[in-house]
């Protein structure tokens, strides 16, 4: 090789000689580089095109709709030649961006070789619950692979059987929304206290309202009980009345607006639909960890930590 590429980003030359121009074979680089470069310019929706700027090589780009979140996304990839055939040059791999990143995942020699690949990526489970994928698109994949390659085919959050060549690259870029969370969460000691059966002088929240006509008096599933006298009866060793007390402070955080990420949310459904089935004295009889006691000891410690602000928005100040 007689000559080395290089990428300007914010102001310094980023060589990539030793990863792309003067490979002997197919390689898979673990460089990030910004996308500040006209060649590696994000451009959502925009239809294909070739790039043979990028010759050789597939590059990964990370974007959303926020700039100042900045979580690492998991990716993994694998490359194949058209067919499925193996090749143990074709090694698959994995590797982590953070929103306004790309990262050169594979190379092949721009002069030499001749093969004809095709490569899968696909983006992990979002770092965080505000976080939805949005969509993932491929430019630069090469016309001249329309009758030799299938077209790629989008599923979910994979991207597969994205064509390119020795000379002609491709860009494959995953967009992601990112929603801030919003709200607050109080402990099951503020919504105990803050309603109009208590008589401590604590002023009424009306969330209260949103459980029903009668509030706080509304009856607590299977019980027999309102809500009220369900937050007020002591445990007592009932893991019954345990993850009661964290449910009701957690459905009351969420009916106040409190952002509820997916695994709170997945508890909450699960508590009701126990409630559904057991009564307070049915619970009361188990032991150790006789099911479903350990469920009820598990679900109260998700409910508890929300409500304390250690997962979720925060707690209220």
């Amino acid at each position: 090789m007689s000559k080395n590429m290089g990428i300007r980003v914010a102001g310094s030359l980023v060589t990539l000689a030793a990863l792309a121009a003067c490979a002997d074979g197919p390689i898979a680089p673990t460089a990030i580089v910004a996308p500040q470069s006209p060649s590696l310019a994000v451009v959502i929706g925009t239809p294909p095109t070739v790039r043979r700027d990028l010759e050789g090589q597939v590059w990964v780009c990370k974007t959303s709709n926020s700039i100042i979140v900045q979580e690492s996304f998991s990716f993994t990839f694998s490359a194949t030649k058209p067919g499925g055939s193996t090749n143990p040059d074709l090694l698959p791999g994995n590797f982590s961006l953070k929103n306004g990143e790309c990262a050169m995942i594979y190379a092949i020699d721009r002069e030499v070789s001749v093969d004809r690949y095709a490569v899968s990526v696909t983006e992990g489970a979002m770092p965080n619950a505000n976080w939805a994928f949005g969509s993932a698109s491929a430019s630069s994949i090469p016309t001249v692979f329309t009758n030799i390659l299938s077209p790629p085919v989008i599923a979910g959050q994979t991207i597969s059987d994205v064509g390119f060549i020795h000379d002609q690259g491709v860009i494959i870029t995953f967009d992601n929304v990112y929603t801030p969370p919003t709200g607050c969460t109080y402990t099951q000691g503020y919504w105990k206290t803050h309603n109009n059966s208590f008589k401590g002088g604590a002023k009424a929240d009306a969330t209260w309202q949103l459980v029903g006509p009668l509030a706080e008096g509304e009856t607590f599933y299977l019980s027999g009980m309102s809500w009220f006298a369900v937050f007020n009866t002591a445990p007592g060793g009932n893991q019954y009345y345990t993850l009661a007390h964290q449910y009701m402070a957690a459905k009351l955080n969420q009916l106040g607006g409190a952002t509820v990420p997916g695994p709170v949310a997945t508890a909450i459904g699960q508590a009701e639909a126990l409630f559904a089935l057991y009564t307070p004295a049915q619970i009361a009889a188990l032991k150790g960890s006789t099911a479903p006691r350990p469920t009820f000891v598990s679900l109260a410690g998700i409910l508890g930590s929300y409500n304390e602000g250690l997962t979720g928005p925060g707690h209220c100040e």
